[in-house]
């Protein structure tokens, strides 16, 4: 220890040099470890998914070979059994003494019951009584009658099927008694969503809701409606959402237009097949475009467009200038080249996937990044509950060594593979957005990955396998439409079918100045209101 001591330097700032030296050291070795750990945690992950996918196939192979090999019945001879009896049942006493009721039941921890949800006090209750027979209600000792000492009250839900009914407009027209020309008056009708259609706003709320937000085909409506003995054909249906989708698109421009002034815009896109009209029985292919606003414009806009050419987003962002978070989609560099106005964000999601769906050809390599891309995602689930400046003082402080890291061992790792191996593409994947996929970091409020735009996109997915494809490109714009108005309903926490209801018996001979009001945070906000200045029910019948 006195050695030790004579070599150090007598100095304090030199003493201070060593210390941060070896303070940085420390840090150091302390990446390596996260780094080594998150690289067995990915590993491991790996090893398990494989081994129950061979244990998978081992199942699938022994069931094959005994379907078409070995007997099919599933039963045990009980002779068979009998043959080792003499050896497993002493094993059987020896290993399993018997045990008392009592044991086995205090081994055994009792399940946990699910309970019972309660029933909003909202919804309407019906109360039906049951009271015992006259003839009951007298004491058969004393024969006094007998006196009610309490209820017992049981609560079950109950259906009602929906139910068509027929509403009569009645117009009143007024004339001049002597006959003077000119004096006809005739009493305004409510302008209607469906002009001479058939549909009040709440049944083509209820169509719309069911297909775009329930994925219910418009032929299988048609058969529910058949048994309410009710006919509307499915082209009828496709008629009123077409009609009712032009007389919103003004309100969706407007949700457009405030996306637009967002810091931030997600977007991405999802083919949709079109019937061809060139050529019977074909379909081509369309595409649906989300732009999701941040939280303080929260709005979901969707866009149609007959192929995926750039001119769409172009024509949809124009005049944009703020963040963009997108896939690496060649049709957005319009917005990023020299002179674009926007600013790129990368998807680490992107990134991570290419990494893991190539991780069975270059392991080491891919295991190695996956455990990079896990540590950035530790990060962002430590700050999720944070600020914006609180969160993007722990990137600096947390995310951007590692990025460092990635960026070192990403220039170190690509010469190691094959140029054919996915792992090459996703190395160079890497290479090309390393900047996008850096921006993140240089603001508190910009996404990690682009996996909001992602979800936004299910709907879509999982309606064309119910809907299968759009009529023609005019069936997109009113898809792109109505899922406008659906998804940022329910972005809002607004009843969808209730919202739409409102909105086609209202809007229809608004002024354009009103359009702000039907905006779904501003529906809202009037709900809310209602709510406060409604009078109690126990106020309203003392």
């Amino acid at each position: 220890m006195d050695d030790f001591s004579a070599q150090l330097p007598s100095d304090p700032a030199s003493l201070q040099a060593i210390i941060l030296g070896l303070h940085a050291k420390l840090q150091q070795r302390d990446a390596v470890i996260a780094q080594h750990q998150a690289v067995i945690a990915q590993q491991a992950q790996t090893l398990e998914a494989s081994t129950a996918r061979i244990g998978k196939l081992e199942q699938q192979l022994t069931a094959l070979i005994r379907h078409r090999y070995g007997p099919r019945s599933e039963k045990i001879n009980a002779n068979q059994l009998l043959l080792f009896g003499q050896d497993i049942l002493p094993l059987t006493d020896a290993v399993e003494p018997k045990q008392t009721p009592a044991e086995v039941s205090a081994k055994q921890p009792k399940p946990k019951g699910h309970g019972r949800r309660i029933i909003p006090a909202d919804v309407q209750r019906v109360t039906v009584t049951h009271d015992v027979p006259e003839e009951e209600k007298t004491c058969t000792d004393c024969h006094e009658p007998k006196v009610q000492i309490r209820q017992i009250v049981t609560e079950q839900l109950e259906y009602i099927p929906a139910r068509l009914y027929v509403l009569r407009h009645v117009q009143f027209v007024y004339a001049c008694a002597k006959g003077c020309d000119g004096q006809m008056q005739t009493a305004e009708k409510p302008a209607c969503a469906v002009e001479k259609g058939l549909a009040g706003p709440g049944l083509v709320a209820h169509v719309i809701t069911a297909k775009y937000a329930d994925h219910l085909p418009l032929y299988r409506q048609e058969g529910i409606f058949a048994r309410h003995g009710i006919q509307i054909s499915r082209s009828t249906m496709c008629g009123w959402a077409g009609e009712v989708a032009r007389l919103c698109r003004p309100l969706v421009e407007l949700m457009r237009q405030k996306v637009l002034t967002g810091r931030v815009i997600h977007t991405d896109d999802t083919p949709v097949p079109v019937q061809d009209e060139q050529k019977k029985g074909k379909t081509r292919q369309g595409r649906l475009w989300i732009y999701l606003g941040e939280p303080l414009v929260p709005y979901v806009v969707y866009d149609y467009t007959a192929n995926r050419s750039s001119e769409g987003p172009k024509a949809w962002l124009k005049d944009y200038g703020g963040y963009l978070q997108c896939d690496a989609y060649s049709g957005y560099e319009f917005a990023f080249k020299e002179g674009g106005a926007m600013t790129e964000v990368a998807c680490w999601a992107h990134a991570r996937r290419k990494f893991f769906e190539a991780r069975e050809l270059a392991p080491a390599i891919c295991h190695e990044a996956l455990a990079f891309i896990s540590r950035l995602y530790d990060v962002e689930r430590e700050g999720r509950e944070l600020g914006e400046e609180q969160r993007l003082a722990l990137r600096r402080e947390k995310s951007v060594p590692i990025l460092d890291e990635i960026e070192q061992w990403k220039e170190k790792a690509r010469p190691q593979v094959l140029p054919k191996n996915p792992a090459y593409e996703a190395l160079t994947y890497l290479s090309n957005q390393w900047e996008a996929l850096r921006r993140y970091t240089t603001r508190g409020w910009l996404n990690i990955d682009n996996n909001p735009a992602e979800r936004a996109l299910r709907r879509v997915a999982i309606g064309r396998k119910n809907w299968l494809f759009a009529g023609s490109d005019e069936g997109g714009r009113t898809a792109a439409t109505l899922y406008s108005l659906i998804a940022s309903a329910e972005r809002h926490g607004l009843n969808v079918e209730a919202y739409l209801r409102g909105l086609f018996a209202q809007l229809p001979g608004s002024k354009l100045s009103d359009l702000p009001r039907f905006l779904p945070d501003a529906w809202k906000a009037d709900l809310a209101k209602e709510a406060v200045t409604a009078t109690p029910p126990a106020a309203a019948n003392p």
